[in-house]
């Protein structure tokens, strides 16, 4: 019967892993194409010519200061985020996890 519960925790612990890599591949799939998109709407808006001049240039401008701020903390933030998920394998692991 132990082994029985240790095959599934096993089997539980590589289900939370990929589930959590796969949200994480997500999260990166989605910001790349935000940045693309961000990318291409910039493109567009300088290429129709005066947009210096519009008043929708400030807007862009702190939008943009934004975004560069964001993707300069992204790297961290994943990294904070992999650094708790492993923090949590070893302290189930170390302390022994739930169910018996």
């Amino acid at each position: 019967m132990y082994t029985v519960q240790v095959l599934k925790n096993k089997r539980g612990q590589t289900t939370t892993v990929i589930s959590t890599a796969m949200t994480v591949i997500i999260l990166v799939c989605i910001v790349v194409c935000g940045l693309f998109i961000v990318y291409s709407i910039e493109n567009a808006m300088v290429s129709t010519g005066n947009f210096n001049e519009s008043s929708w240039y400030t807007i862009y401008q702190q939008f943009v200061s934004t975004i560069q701020t964001v993707f300069n903390l992204l790297p961290v933030a994943i990294i904070v985020v992999v650094a708790g998920f492993v923090l949590a394998i070893l302290m189930r692991w170390v302390y022994g996890g739930g169910g018996r």
